[in-house]
């Protein structure tokens, strides 16, 4: 017997189509209350080029839709500027800044659609909001997805 399963993620609906159909044999797949669900594999935590990451967006994605992943979220860091470590990172462009907000979420916006056309992969837009300290318990990461806005 063969299913046909969708995964959709809540508030996402009107973005990119956040769901993934599956045709799977009931015996390769999990399975609750009679569907057959095969797991999604994403990456929620990747950086890109706009801050401290070697890929660019367009090479993240061809690296995991190669393999097959199923969801990946672009989240640079979005570092404060209150201390120096955060200055720094803006002066050596390691975070993703006003001035080129618009340009980071453009290319994610034109990668996601290649993504899911090629790959059946969902990208999702996001940032890390990062507070650096020289002191580790002074320091705080915070993930955003879905985001439109600075």
């Amino acid at each position: 017997a063969q299913y046909t399963v969708c995964m959709e993620a809540r508030g996402l609906e009107n973005s990119l189509p956040f769901w993934r159909p599956w045709n799977t044999k009931a015996e390769n797949a999990f399975s609750k209350n009679g569907a057959a669900f095969k797991p999604y594999i994403c990456d929620l935590h990747l950086h890109s080029q706009f801050s401290d990451g070697r890929l660019s967006v367009r090479d993240l994605i061809d690296l995991y839709g190669e393999r097959g992943v199923g969801c990946i979220a672009i989240t640079d860091h979005l570092c404060e500027q209150s201390n120096i470590v955060g200055r720094v990172s803006h002066q050596l462009n390691y975070s993703v800044s006003i001035q080129n907000f618009d340009q980071y979420m453009s290319t994610i916006a034109s990668e996601a659609k290649r993504a899911w056309e090629k790959y059946s992969m969902v990208v999702i837009p996001g940032y890390e909001i990062t507070k650096n300290s020289f002191r580790n318990h002074r320091s705080a990461h915070i993930l955003v997805l879905n985001i439109q806005d600075y």
